[in-house]
């Protein structure tokens, strides 16, 4: 299923810059929320798990350049590793994506990076801490020391 947004009016123009961007993160840490919310500016605390792949298209002007992201949204659930790892090396960079009010899925990212770096030499990525709104069991300063261990 591909969710589009069209944030600039694209007109079928083929002069805009494209990138492939994957979540990555334990089932349950908001992926497909954070995706939802940006490509259609909804919020649903009802979202249900990602079975396979989603993927989500947005479209932004930055600059006065236009750019194309497909945002690859792959199942979190630990049996869906392996068709993750297929799609791993299509993409331009990667969010590392942890829930903060669980230490748990904060630690199960180092396997997620790990996945990630064994399929791409370089890695180009992001952490982003979800769910803001709850109470926060990982601090600032792990999230920082776990972003400039894996730099």
């Amino acid at each position: 299923m591909i969710n589009s947004c069209f944030n600039i009016d694209n007109n079928g123009d083929d002069d805009q810059i494209q990138y492939n961007i994957i979540a990555l993160g334990n089932s349950g840490v908001g992926k497909t929320c954070i995706f939802n919310r940006l490509s259609k500016d909804i919020f649903s605390e009802n979202n249900v798990t990602t079975i396979g792949y989603d993927s989500f298209i947005y479209y932004i002007k930055y600059k006065e350049k236009k750019y194309k992201l497909t945002l690859n949204d792959p199942s979190g659930q630990e049996q869906f590793k392996s068709i993750t790892k297929n799609f791993l090396r299509k993409n331009d960079g990667v969010l590392f994506i942890y829930d903060i009010s669980s230490q748990d899925l904060f630690y199960g990212l180092e396997s997620w990076y790990e996945l990630y770096k064994n399929e791409n030499n370089e890695v180009i990525g992001l952490l982003i801490g979800n769910k803001i709104d709850l109470e926060r069991k990982v601090n600032i300063e792990e999230a920082k020391k776990f972003a400039e261990e894996m730099d």
